[in-house]
């Protein structure tokens, strides 16, 4: 009976020394786990101020690619799109007589969208891009 007492003591000693050691493991693993993580953490950081600053820098691209537009109000609904170009085009000579014909190239010009809060009876302004426009 002694020797099955020594035997089983032996079996729980032999037991908890790989129990040991598979957690010295397992600690060792989570702290690989926790290092991983933080620099994950950091690094995503890192991502979303990047994104941030590139929003930042796309938001004020967009705004400085809108500087060019001039946006006119109360130009009659009777102008078709497809002479709205002729029609600013001799708003503008009768503005400024002074300017060449040919200065008054426009990129684009469009009617926006009327704000809901407008009746429908008021002309949806008008958004134009001269080519040869100089600015500051």
């Amino acid at each position: 009976m002694l020797m099955t007492v020594e035997a089983a003591i032996a079996d729980l000693k032999e037991s908890f020394t790989d129990l040991d050691a598979r957690t010295l493991y397992l600690e060792g693993k989570v702290k690989e786990f926790t290092v991983a993580h933080a620099t994950v953490g950091d690094r995503l950081d890192a991502i979303e101020d990047r994104i941030l600053q590139h929003e930042l820098k796309l938001t004020d691209v967009e705004d400085r690619s809108r500087r060019n537009n001039i946006q006119l109000r109360g130009v009659p609904e009777e102008v078709e799109i497809k002479d709205l170009e002729s029609y600013m085009r001799g708003l503008f000579l009768t503005i400024l007589p002074d300017i060449p014909p040919e200065m008054l190239l426009l990129d684009r010009i469009h009617r926006l969208a009327r704000p809901q809060h407008l009746p429908t009876s008021t002309p949806r302004d008008v958004q134009l891009r001269l080519h040869y426009y100089q600015g500051e």
